[in-house]
């Protein structure tokens, strides 16, 4: 976070907000450098400093006139997905006010702690929040999922906005408040139970848009195949309730292990964002082909002790070659097993050479 002050004025406030945020940098000009105790002087003015922390910091308050501001960053924008947060004050700190991000960068959320912090009002301009409907995107932000196809997310908005019925199809459990309009889509075979949005049920789904002149489609779920040719707009949300348990040979490399999750996952039809974390045990802690698959996959590597292992061995397939490498008869599932809240296995072991892979479901898994 970078906090960023021109006058006198602002720099008191300025200083007040890093006490709050004590991980916070701020930037003031250089008259003001006998003022300040731990700050950091704006080298080459106000658009030269922001241009050279645009890429490094992730929100920015400014205390400063808007129209500074806008002018200031205008140049540097690229898009709502890459963008930071960024935040206008005035120096007396009366107001706080969202410019950028609000939604995917938290520029609203960090709009209100200062509020509370401070005293400020918060002015919230973004339509989805003046009208009380929950954003899509803040929900993606705060529970780590991708948005996929996030261009129809705006089609899908305005439909909220405008007070038309949108369709959910959701494979996690979702606790927000959506507004009456939002309708939960359950697909039912003739047997009564349910089934999934996948494009074999292209038709189904047809007919339910139809049905109830739904005019959008929101999908939250870790499947790859979704339905896309309904003529209307759509928007997938991937939760992260895939947990991918790992277990291979010493000196595995990561492109093997990588190549083999991939494989599993494509086999199931499961999307690879959707992984929360790989598991192994914590023998494989230190493998290095484990810990670069991870940072690969932008996951942590979670591991589990032999111990736990040992207690829950007994519910999966195991194999006496693998006892005597690591002291247990199996790692990959069982490890996927112990890291999920309410788990469910998709793939038990599976084997390639010298790795083997595991899919648990968190079915505890839920979207606040």
């Amino acid at each position: 976070m970078a906090i960023v002050a021109l006058t006198a004025t602002a720099v008191k406030l300025g200083r007040r907000l890093k006490r709050e945020f004590p991980a916070a940098r701020l930037y003031v000009p250089e008259r003001h450098q006998e003022s300040l105790e731990d700050g950091c002087i704006m080298a080459g003015g106000l658009q030269t400093t922001i241009a050279s922390l645009w890429d490094e910091c992730s929100q920015f308050i400014f205390i400063m006139a808007a129209g500074i501001v806008i002018r200031s960053v205008a140049p540097l924008l690229r898009d709502k997905t890459k963008d930071p947060a960024v935040i206008v004050m005035d120096e007396k700190g009366r107001f706080v006010v969202p410019l950028l991000s609000g939604h995917l960068g938290g520029a609203n959320e960090l709009a209100a702690v200062i509020g509370e912090k401070t005293g400020a009002v918060p002015v919230i301009t973004t339509a989805t929040d003046v009208e009380g409907i929950p954003a899509l995107d803040d929900l993606a932000r705060k529970n780590g999922c991708v948005i996929e196809n996030l261009s129809d997310w705006k089609k899908i908005a305005m439909s909220l906005l405008e007070g038309k019925n949108v369709g959910m199809y959701a494979t996690v459990k979702v606790k927000a408040e959506f507004p009456p309009q939002v309708q939960i889509v359950r697909l039912k075979s003739c047997d009564g139970t349910e089934k999934d949005c996948s494009g074999s049920q292209e038709n189904g789904v047809n007919d339910i848009l139809e049905s109830k002149k739904l005019q959008g489609m929101i999908y939250i779920t870790e499947k790859e195949k979704v339905v896309e040719r309904t003529g209307v707009p759509y928007v997938v949300l991937r939760p992260r309730n895939i947990i991918v348990g790992v277990g291979c040979r010493k000196g595995k490399k990561k492109s093997d292990i990588l190549v083999a999750v991939r494989d599993c996952l494509e086999g199931l039809g499961i999307n690879i964002n959707s992984i929360l974390h790989l598991a192994t045990i914590d023998f494989k802690r230190e493998e290095k082909g484990l810990q670069e698959a991870a940072r690969e996959l932008n996951v942590p590597l979670m591991c589990v002790n032999a111990e736990e292992i040992q207690r829950v061995e007994g519910k999966f397939v195991g194999s006496q070659f693998v006892k005597k490498q690591v002291g247990v008869t199996a790692v990959a599932e069982p490890a996927a097993w112990l890291t999920a809240k309410e788990p469910q296995v998709l793939a038990s072991k599976t084997c390639y050479p010298g790795i083997t892979v595991a899919i648990v479901k968190d079915r505890g898994a839920i979207l606040m």
